[in-house]
């Protein structure tokens, strides 16, 4: 089995980027974090604009079967004009 963790916006059912384990998958999500609503990637992809939000989480799949199987969710974070809030089981530190 190939495991693959992927950031995704589940909102918009947007892959944002890719990771081979886990931690990095981490890591990223903490990346994503720090960066402000409005600015890459956290622009709304909405023609609403400011009214607008993202919902990022961590999705683990086994990647060695096409389609891929989903195996797991890892919640995030949400993010909007209104700020960023992360999901109480998010991985807060880096694992």
């Amino acid at each position: 089995m190939t495991i693959q963790f992927a950031i995704e916006d589940n909102d918009h059912c947007q892959d944002v980027s890719t990771h081979a384990d886990l931690a990095e998958a981490i890591a990223a999500l903490h990346a994503l974090a720090k960066v402000p609503w409005g600015q890459e990637p956290n622009v709304a992809p909405c023609v609403t604009g400011m009214n607008c939000s993202r919902d990022y989480e961590i999705v683990e799949y086994d990647t060695s079967v096409m389609p891929w199987v989903l195996l797991r969710r890892h919640p995030g974070f949400y993010i909007s004009s209104q700020g960023l809030i992360w999901a109480a089981e998010a991985p807060r530190d880096r694992a």
